[in-house]
């Protein structure tokens, strides 16, 4: 079997989740080929080995993008999808053509209603809907329900260990967190970048976004999260924080948290589906959609 697998839903994250499974994949005999941006394929090239990057003048060039994705199709036997339905422009809505398409997707802020039956999935050109985030119950309908998914990770050595690291792309909120741990000179913290997030976290303590991968990778691994969710078009990081009992709302309820988790004992590790068992339910999720 030779997979296409594309995962370009407009952050680091995707692409970390496609070369994960693709490495998982690899073992139990699926070839894949992840296609995501040239921004993010240097991180995804460091989780597996078949990445292509999309340069700018594909992306977010529709009709380049469409073309080339076509072109990367050549010679594989299904093209997996996680992104949004259609992808972020709309970009993958040729009909009938090529392979055959599975969606994976996790909890979208207004799913298009077409996702919840087989006769929506058609209209998209799916073959078949995995949803990665069952637990937040978010989409009815038929599709497999398999997560969530996250990455098990080992846990970097830092001498002296911080207590509490930061993992923020917003300026502003990066800068509400520092003013904070500035009060606080006992606290050890450092400040994390990109490929510091995909080799793994070192505190008991997180301050972060809620995107799907941190959220799960910081579960599973019995880290606290403080989350201070970013405002998405798709998604609905607030409603992930939330229902995971990360979600702060006001600085004041950050500085309880944080002064609360500074104190508490290890967090539970929560169950999380790691990606070589994601492979085998997906392997024969496939083998029964396309017979």
């Amino acid at each position: 079997m030779r997979w296409l697998i594309y995962g370009l839903g407009g952050g680091l994250g995707h692409a970390v989740r496609c070369a994960s499974l693709a490495g998982a994949l690899e073992e139990l005999g699926v070839h894949s080929r992840v296609l995501c941006s040239d921004a993010s394929a240097p991180v995804a090239r460091s989780l597996f080995h078949d990445v292509v990057g999309l340069g700018r003048e594909e992306h977010p060039n529709r009709e380049a993008l469409r073309r080339r994705v076509e072109q990367e199709l050549h010679g594989r036997d299904l093209l997996l999808l996680d992104t949004f339905p259609r992808g972020i422009l709309s970009e993958l809505e040729v009909e009938g053509r090529g392979a055959p398409r599975f969606l994976l997707t996790r909890l979208v802020a207004a799913p298009d209603a077409r996702l919840y039956g087989e006769a929506g999935w058609a209209e998209l050109g799916l073959r078949g809907v995995v949803d990665i985030e069952p637990n937040l119950g978010w989409l009815p309908g038929p599709a497999l329900r398999c997560g969530p998914v996250a990455r098990r990770l080992a846990r970097p050595h830092l001498t002296p260990e911080p207590d509490v690291e930061i993992a923020l792309k917003s300026a502003a909120a990066r800068e509400r967190t520092l003013r904070l741990l500035r009060r606080l000179p006992e606290v050890r913290w450092r400040t994390l970048v990109a490929p510091q997030l995909v080799e793994g976290f070192t505190a008991r303590i997180l301050v972060g976004a809620a995107g799907y991968n941190l959220s799960y990778e910081l579960a599973g691994a019995g880290i606290w999260h403080i989350a201070l969710p970013a405002r998405r078009t798709l998604d609905d990081q607030a409603r992930r924080a939330r229902q995971l009992g990360a979600l702060v709302q006001s600085p004041e309820a950050f500085e309880r948290r944080l002064r609360a988790l500074l104190d508490a004992t290890p967090r539970p590790a929560d169950v999380v589906l790691d990606h070589g068992a994601f492979a085998r339910e997906l392997i024969d999720y496939v083998a029964s959609r396309t017979r």
